[in-house]
């Protein structure tokens, strides 16, 4: 793949590198007049000295000093006097042009003529198209700052619908408790005891959606639902699946604001449209009924239901010695549950090491037994 590409085909630089390696014959000609030990080489206005040495499978290596600032260009000729793929690319081909007039290696010169020369060969068709693209996506990315505005908005009916559930399972409880206990135990028991004990830590509950809805994480961050994916991955990272399980957030950086930037064209669209039909009035409702009413309470049930599971790991010391690990401290809430000591904590671990204290109590009594019939019998 070293030949220039061909007049009639449209071949485009930036995607399309070209790898060269030398030949035993080419290396000959660049040490004709060279010591391959040692030798002293200028190209342009930078300055390089290589060494040679052998490894233990007799294979040439080299060192190289350089002028300051020109370590890459040093890197790729190391790359080359040692018969490694050397790749010519748009940021190189002038330096390689120069460098193959010096050396001597008409391929490389031919390859890299072809770069300065037809590197960047394009009909004005599929430039125009190109272009337009490119402002379209910029226009996309700057009405991208509505939709998170208006997501930010509607984020705020998850809480809403959050604190009204618990309200209301305690009115529900403080009415119909008693009703539900003499008709219904089963119900009692399994459904509403459960949601009432749950809420009795309900201004932790508030305090948590309140501080996640502040943190505008759709307007601040790149990532769909990061607080989800931070939350889970560190409930992996605390277990003993960090051990096995690998993680990475997905973070989509400018393609998360040309996607919201979309989704707000999208939606300007169609409600311009149901004002004259009315068969799109069901799209705009769709649409609001989605990420108003459906996807936010949905995202803080979850974010509940992920600190109730840390709230279990926090039980468990090796849990909390993985977390002090992570090094990371910027959840309030996380800080809490893994930093300080809680009654549930204590009462937890009891009833998982139950035997062991049971043992432990027995052994104790019999030595309590032992120790005074001994003093008695003294």
């Amino acid at each position: 793949m070293t030949e220039s590409p061909p007049s009639c085909c449209n071949f485009h630089y930036e995607t399309d590198p070209k790898d060269f390696k030398i030949t035993e014959e080419e290396l000959d000609v660049v040490f004709t007049d060279r010591d391959p030990d040692e030798f002293l080489l200028e190209i342009k206005n930078e300055t390089f000295t290589f060494t040679r040495t052998r490894n233990k499978s007799n294979i040439n290596k080299y060192t190289y000093t350089c002028s300051l600032g020109s370590d890459a260009h040093a890197a790729l000729l190391q790359r080359l006097f040692e018969q490694g793929i050397a790749t010519v690319n748009y940021k190189n081909a002038e330096f390689f042009h120069d460098a193959s007039l010096i050396l001597c290696i008409p391929r490389l010169e031919d390859l890299s003529s072809s770069y300065m020369e037809n590197g960047f060969r394009e009909t004005p068709c599929i430039s125009i198209l190109w272009n337009i693209l490119k402002w379209f996506a910029a226009f996309l990315k700057q009405v991208s700052i509505f939709t998170k505005i208006v997501l930010v908005l509607w984020d705020l009916i998850g809480v809403g619908i959050i604190l009204a559930f618990f309200f209301n399972t305690i009115l529900m409880f403080a009415t119909m408790g008693l009703y539900a206990l003499a008709n219904s135990p089963i119900l009692f028991v399994f459904v509403l005891l459960p949601i009432v004990l749950y809420s009795l830590f309900f201004v932790n509950i508030m305090t948590i959606a309140v501080h996640e809805w502040f943190k505008f994480a759709v307007y601040n961050r790149k990532s769909p639902l990061s607080s989800l994916q931070i939350l889970g991955t560190k409930i992996i990272k605390v277990t003993k699946w960090g051990n096995f399980i690998k993680h990475k957030y997905i973070h989509l950086g400018r393609k998360y604001d040309i996607f919201l930037g979309f989704l707000f064209v999208v939606f300007i669209i169609v409600l311009i449209v149901s004002m004259f039909t009315e068969s799109f009035v069901l799209g705009v409702e769709l649409l609001i009924y989605i990420f108003a009413v459906i996807l936010p309470p949905v995202k803080y049930f979850i974010v509940i239901i992920l600190y109730s599971i840390h709230a279990y790991c926090s039980c468990f010391k090796s849990c909390r010695l993985r977390f002090l690990e992570i090094n990371d401290y910027n959840d309030p809430f996380l800080n809490a549950l893994y930093t300080r000591q809680h009654l549930y904590q204590a009462v937890l671990y009891y009833f998982r090491n139950k035997k062991f204290h049971a043992k432990l109590t027995i052994t104790t009594t019999k030595l309590t037994t032992m120790i005074k019939k001994k003093n008695y019998l003294k």
